[in-house]
């Protein structure tokens, strides 16, 4: 949602997030046109360009509030702003904060969601107590397939986990030797 404030005060800001918080409710997907302010969109990234880009009105307003369900920096490259005027210069961002989490104690709520988590290793654990001596014959004779089913879920687990992000953290701003071993390393 963008909204036109008076000033950029914590106390315009507030009242500004209180009416885009309402504004959310009736939030519409941006059809290719400009975002007006006073209006929450949905906005549909450009799946075939590395960037989307969407336009808003800002004629009038000397000062613009934008909500956002996250934080505009966790999709922009590290080169390209996220905010830009119209020639192409800039947007000063004069405050950013990330929404306010009020704690909640949800400790119970936690633990018994670990226990319910833990509950079918616990009675396979007990399932197997009354048969130990079978459980080791048959780990004695297997020792092998079983370190190998192992090693296959720990290297599956680092190539669907680890590698992307390690592309993500290469970037392109690095010459060509530095991603290479950065890609090995991340390999390994």
């Amino acid at each position: 949602a963008a909204l036109t404030v008076s000033d950029v005060s914590h106390a315009a800001l507030d009242a500004a997030g209180e009416e885009a918080a309402t504004l959310w409710e009736a939030a519409e997907h941006l059809d290719g046109s400009m975002m007006q302010p006073g209006h929450a969109y949905v906005l549909d990234f450009n799946q075939n360009s590395w960037v989307s880009t969407w336009k808003i009105n800002a004629s009038g307003a000397s000062a613009l509030a934008i909500f956002t369900q996250y934080h505009p920096t966790e999709f922009t490259a590290t080169d390209v702003p996220h905010l830009k005027l119209a020639n192409g210069a800039e947007v000063e961002i004069l405050e950013a904060e990330t929404a306010s989490t009020e704690s909640t104690d949800r400790w119970g709520s936690v633990i018994l969601g670990s226990f319910i988590t833990c509950l079918p290793t616990l009675i396979g654990i007990l399932a197997i107590i009354p048969k130990l001596e079978q459980v080791k014959a048959f780990v004695d004779a297997y020792q092998g397939i079983i370190s190998s089913f192992c090693s296959g879920v720990l290297l599956s687990a680092a190539t669907l986990f680890v590698l992307p992000e390690a592309l993500l953290t290469i970037g392109t701003d690095r010459d060509e030797v530095e991603q290479a071993w950065m890609w090995g390393a991340g390999v390994m």
